[in-house]
């Protein structure tokens, strides 16, 4: 046989061998995602998002998709795009995420899994996500999907009306701020002008706040209490530092948290951070803006 024949004939083996290779692997592309913690306004949770989407990430925000087979992948702003090798695609794929996605959301809805009933005992032992979903074993799922967002950094989003983080605003303009966590937490946020004064805005006064996972909360209205927040003298950058804890930390730091609002000059970066990363909270979270502020 001539060694062009052989050629040939090996180089259509190995294509063959290809052609199956490709046939047994695994769908990558195909499998769909649902949004399990987010920090990001414009994304909900239980949202069902595509591999190769593109996502509007605003800078310092982030999602955390969860696959049918238990694997996750977190995607931080600004931009994002979701990757196509979260999970493997199999028959019934669209009706297992639809069945995720209902129960992320069912459980948002009422802040936990008191809605979701029992499956019996044939769900008794199993421990894979994608077993449970395939059974309709809903409640057994959702305390799976719960375990999977525990794993979950936590982490706090602030943004403004205006992207990035160090927006412009002149004298006189209002300040929208928005916040977002991926966990439940309270809230303390602290203000510092461009002159050092160093003030508390959430709470001024009484009991710290509950953020929900996922649900944005506006700073002045919803958090604070009060009215819109107005860009004033002096001119510069001012700092705004908002922390989230899953425990109140009133009796550990009642001063700080809990007292006048007025906690001096230049406490931001001294006495305000060194308190919460004293008191060892296993869930926290923490992020800062900076608002320059012109004539």
């Amino acid at each position: 046989m001539a060694s062009g024949e052989k050629m040939n004939m090996r180089v259509a083996g190995l294509l063959a061998m290809a052609t199956v290779i490709i046939g047994q692997y695994p769908r990558w592309a195909e499998a769909d995602m649902v949004v399990i913690a987010t920090t990001a306004p414009n994304i909900d949770l239980s949202m069902v998002v595509e591999p190769g989407a593109k996502l509007d990430l605003p800078e310092g925000a982030q999602v955390t998709l969860l696959s049918i087979d238990g694997s996750m992948q977190t995607i931080v702003g600004p931009g994002g795009m979701a990757g196509v090798d979260a999970a493997a695609g199999e028959e019934g794929d669209g009706r297992m995420v639809d069945a995720l996605s209902q129960i992320v959301r069912q459980t948002r809805n009422n802040h936990g899994l008191g809605a979701i009933r029992g499956d019996g005992g044939r769900c008794d032992g199993i421990h894979d996500l994608a077993q449970l979903l395939d059974l309709g074993c809903r409640r057994d799922a959702a305390i799976r999907i719960g375990e999977l967002a525990e794993q979950v950094p936590p982490a706090l989003f602030i943004g403004t009306q205006k992207p990035g983080s160090e927006p412009v605003f002149t004298l006189g303009e209002t300040i929208d701020i928005t916040l977002q966590s991926n966990f439940d937490g309270y809230v303390y946020c602290f203000h510092e002008g461009s002159d050092g004064t160093t003030t508390r805005l959430v709470p001024l006064s009484g009991a710290a706040p509950m953020l929900r996972s996922g649900n944005a909360a506006d700073l002045a209205g919803e958090l604070g209490g009060y009215g819109p927040l107005v860009a004033s003298e002096p001119v510069g950058v001012d700092r705004l530092a908002c922390f989230a804890t899953d425990r109140d930390l009133a009796p550990e730091e009642s001063d700080l948290v809990s007292g006048s609002p007025a906690l001096g000059t230049h406490q931001l970066d001294g006495r305000v951070r060194q308190s919460f990363e004293a008191q060892g909270v296993e869930r926290t979270a923490h992020a800062i803006v900076r608002l320059e502020i012109i004539r």
